[in-house]
């Protein structure tokens, strides 16, 4: 099901240039409604296509698609109206994050890599004046991934508290301004890469070392199969989840993770 959903996702999006994903530290309804209102109502050119929020993590995704600069703008006017009306010091969750707006993904449909790149880099430069941007994938000059540049930050953790150090390695957008990162906003991950399956495995188990177990044998950092990303974390009635990233999801697909867990 989640395969066909990934193959699903690039048939609604055919025939549209980029796609983007903006993530937000919330779940509160009021809120989620002024950034869908954002959207529906932003540049002509992009469409809103799923709105997904995830109570137990309090974090919600926008799938955005069509035109490069009406994406961008699609993004960007989600991104500010987040930043200005959340605070991290007020989200309680186990999904770790790193910021109100916590990560924007832009991938290709119908146009190369250096157009998402050329999108996430447009999205991070506009919102680098309000928050600190970590680039990553395709946008960053050394093709960084994700999991590399969260592991930069102490802040990719549950929501307990806000300790900023004096510095943020390397958080850049392009050439706009440097702001320090707040308690309020926290930092952003910005980044161009192909489509990302998401695939989260319910367990039926309150056990955190036995779900870390499951996270490490499909890990392909800790020696899994290719192109997965894995983290075990505490989900609804005190039972764990295995939520991952497939970055190559028909090389890897949900019946390998699955297989392994």
């Amino acid at each position: 099901l989640a395969a066909n959903g990934c193959r699903q996702l690039n048939t609604r999006v055919s025939g549209m240039t980029v796609a983007a994903v903006v993530y937000v530290s919330t779940s509160a309804s009021s809120v989620l409604r002024r950034l869908k209102q954002l959207a529906f109502g932003g540049a002509p050119g992009a469409r809103l296509l799923t709105v997904f929020t995830d109570e137990p993590y309090a974090r919600t995704s926008l799938l955005l698609a069509g035109e490069p600069s009406a994406v961008r703008a699609s993004a960007v006017r989600i991104a500010h109206a987040a930043l200005g009306e959340l605070d991290l010091r007020e989200h309680v969750a186990t999904h770790p994050r790193i910021g109100v707006v916590d990560h924007i993904s832009v991938a290709p449909v119908d146009s190369p890599m250096a157009c998402a790149a050329d999108v996430a880099r447009g999205i991070g430069a506009a919102i680098a004046p309000v928050v600190p941007v970590y680039l990553y994938g395709a946008a960053h000059a050394e093709g960084r991934t994700l999991a590399a540049t969260r592991r930069l930050t102490p802040y990719f953790k549950p929501s307990n508290g806000w300790a900023a150090p004096p510095d943020l390695p390397d958080a850049t957008a392009g050439s706009a301004p440097f702001e320090p990162p707040s308690a309020r906003t926290g930092a952003c991950c910005c980044g161009a890469v192909p489509l990302v399956l998401n695939f989260n495995m319910a367990l039926a188990t309150s056990d955190g070392d036995a779900a870390r177990a499951v996270a490490d044998a499909v890990r392909t950092r800790s020696g899994g199969p290719p192109g997965v990303e894995a983290l075990a974390l505490a989900h609804e009635g005190g039972r764990f989840e295995v939520a991952c990233n497939l970055l190559a999801p028909d090389e890897t697909t949900p019946a390998v993770v699955r297989a392994l867990a």
